[in-house]
């Protein structure tokens, strides 16, 4: 050990404790509208989920910084970070028709609109600042003291908020076919669709606040043949 300390730039030794709740739900509609005297159909379908979550983190983080392997300096810091809200919802809503050319084949033309919110907000307050919670604190991991003593102790360029909201448009088509023989059956299917993704995002802390907006197209067509 005492080699060690010889030779030993810094050493690092950090205790932290992490507490909070979440809160998540959703819910999804789905009806089928049929046409008489026809196998085509209308398939409506719309979902909507949430979620709400709080997070207290707590952190002794203490570096030792050696000289010739006697101890020369210490940096200590009692981090509390406050990470709420942060939440966020998302919604979709897709209509899809389906048009049956023959019995063995079928195609399904769809458009599907999704919107999905995120809101975060994480806040640093070093209580190392404050007298008697600094190097040789008493105060046990996952302690504060009042608000009104340690609010004004805010790490500005280490705490931020940020909001994204994507707006995604999908284009698609589904086409299946199947056909039945005597000693064997086949089954096919292609699904190309094209998905234009609008995304803006703003995020701040001490040092940045900005807004930037990115648009994204994205086409794929996979398909599955069996035997």
């Amino acid at each position: 050990g005492r080699e060690l300390l010889r030779s030993a730039i810094s050493r690092n030794l950090r205790n932290g404790l992490l507490n909070g709740h979440s809160l998540k739900g959703g819910l999804s509609v789905e009806s089928v509208i049929k046409f008489k005297h026809s196998p085509d159909h209308l398939t409506l379908y719309a979902d909507a989920s949430f979620r709400h979550e709080t997070e207290n983190n707590y952190d002794h983080n203490r570096i030792d910084y050696y000289a010739h392997g006697q101890l020369n300096n210490t940096d200590f810091r009692n981090r509390y970070f406050n990470n709420r809200p942060d939440h966020g919802y998302s919604m979709t809503g897709k209509i899809a028709y389906t048009y049956v050319i023959r019995r063995e084949l079928s195609i399904d033309f769809s458009y599907k609109y999704n919107h999905t919110t995120t809101d975060r907000y994480s806040s640093l307050y070093r209580l190392d600042q404050l007298t008697d919670w600094g190097t040789n604190t008493t105060h046990e991991l996952g302690a504060l003291p009042s608000v009104a003593a340690y609010s004004h102790l805010i790490d500005a360029a280490n705490s931020y908020n940020s909001w994204q909201a994507d707006n995604t448009h999908t284009f698609g088509a589904f086409l299946v076919w199947n056909k039945k023989g005597k000693k064997s059956e086949w089954w096919a299917q292609v699904v190309p669709n094209l998905s234009l993704l609008s995304r803006t995002m703003h995020y701040r802390n001490g040092h940045v606040d900005t807004t930037f907006t990115k648009r994204t197209f994205l086409y794929n067509m996979p398909s599955t043949l069996i035997r």
